[in-house]
This record gives C-alpha cells, sequence and structure tokens, in this order.
C-alpha cells in the first residue's frame, strides 16, 4: 500500500469506527486490539482476508477502504460543483463517461470472477482425480 492509499485507509478506519472503543471495533473485527491500534496508526497493514472482513462487517467495499473510490458525500460535492459551473449537456456527457466506467468495471469482475470459478473448478478436478463426488453408501443420489 502507497503513502497516500495507507493514510486514506487510516483515516476511513476511523469513520467507520466512529465513537466506539478501539478494542470493541476490534472485538467485532475477531483481531486484537493491539493489532487494530497499529492499523489505525498506520504502523500495520491489514492482509487481504482481514480488509476484506473490515468491509463486509462495514457494507463497504474495500476500494472505499484504501481510497480508490470516493464516498457518497464526495459524490454529492463534486456533482453539486460540476452542475454549477456546467451546462446540462456538460454534465450528461460526464455521467455518460462515468457511466462506461463502471460498466467496464463490472465486465472485468464478472471475468476474474469466471475465471476464480474455473481454477475452483480445476482445482476440484484435480483433488478428485477427474471423478465427480459421490453420494456416500447408503444416501439417496438425490441430495447429491
Amino acid at each position: 500500500m502507497n503513502e497516500k492509499s495507507s493514510s486514506v485507509f487510516v483515516e476511513n478506519l476511523r469513520k467507520l469506527r466512529g465513537k466506539m472503543s478501539r478494542a470493541a471495533f476490534a472485538e467485532q473485527l475477531r483481531i486484537s486490539p493491539n493489532t487494530y491500534y497499529r492499523y489505525e496508526t498506520g504502523e500495520r497493514v491489514p492482509d487481504i482476508d482481514v480488509l476484506l472482513r473490515i468491509a463486509s462487517h462495514a457494507n463497504v467495499t474495500t476500494d472505499w477502504l484504501l481510497g480508490r473510490e470516493q464516498d457518497m458525500f464526495d459524490l454529492l460535492r463534486s456533482g453539486a460543483a460540476l452542475l454549477k459551473d456546467t451546462d446540462v449537456k456538460d454534465v450528461a456527457v460526464v455521467l455518460q463517461a462515468k457511466l462506461a466506467t463502471i460498466q467496464t468495471e463490472a465486465k472485468t469482475i464478472g471475468a476474474q470472477a469466471e475465471s476464480i470459478a474455473g481454477l475452483v473448478h480445476s482445482m476440484g478436478m484435480l483433488i478428485g482425480k477427474g471423478d465427480p463426488p459421490r453420494a456416500p453408501d447408503g444416501m439417496a443420489k438425490a441430495r447429491w
């Protein structure tokens, strides 16, 4: 994580914690208070599992946590400034460009998900040596 994204992460982590104590927030995230303290002070960076757990717990994206996407207030402020200084047609062009970017990112995410699904399938075939899973003796095949 570079210095800018690290400082944004620290700032966003503090926003998520709000007025809750560090220890209570750490407990909710299932990490030690000392580890959480190091994340919040920027001494340490969480691994991907913890980052995903924080995002899931707080119902935010990892991109937001890392400062890769603006929060809603920033978007509203920039949208209001855009409307003051530009023509409606210009706003439409900007919004269409943003929509195209979002659609491209969605396609990329979809392709990544398909790739992961293929890897999981391949791993399953390697582990099972190509044989599909079989129902244990005495169990109905319909459950499988």
